[in-house]
């Protein structure tokens, strides 16, 4: 029986214009099943731990976006320090409180610890709703 990493998808993961993945991702030795391009990284930790430093060294990425359950801000700022270090200048974005009373207020929920996962579904959802909004003129046409 196959398992669900045994699929070696990654080449076709990599051929996609956006690749999204979450906290502490692994590729390496499942490179084969899940490819090694990364896009937009959402995260929900700082990046002073070895482990968050080593994926930010292995997988550059276009964008990140950064939530924790208490210094969202703070967390941000050691991404973007770490990424100047590199010589890098990926866009470090915080998830602001606003767009997360957003999600609670649209799923009817009083719940204030959504997944990492979940927050970036609905962050990609209302930034292609919102763009979608701006090209509406396009159907007219």
């Amino acid at each position: 029986m196959r398992g669900c990493w045994d699929v070696s998808g990654g080449a076709w993961i990599d051929e996609h214009a956006v690749v999204v993945r979450f906290n502490l991702f692994q590729t390496g030795r499942f490179a084969a099943d899940v490819g090694t391009k990364t896009t937009i990284w959402f995260n929900n930790r700082d990046a002073t731990s070895a482990t968050v430093k080593r994926t930010i060294v292995e997988h550059p990425c276009e964008r990140i976006y950064v939530h924790t359950w208490g210094e969202t801000g703070r967390a941000a700022t050691t991404f973007r320090e770490e990424l100047k270090r590199l010589g890098r200048t990926t866009p470090v974005q915080p998830v602001e409180r606003a767009m997360l009373t957003a999600m609670r207020r649209y799923l009817g929920e009083n719940y204030t610890t959504f997944s990492t996962g979940a927050i970036g579904v609905w962050m990609m959802l209302y930034h292609l709703l919102k763009l979608n909004r701006h090209l509406s003129f396009l159907h007219s046409v």
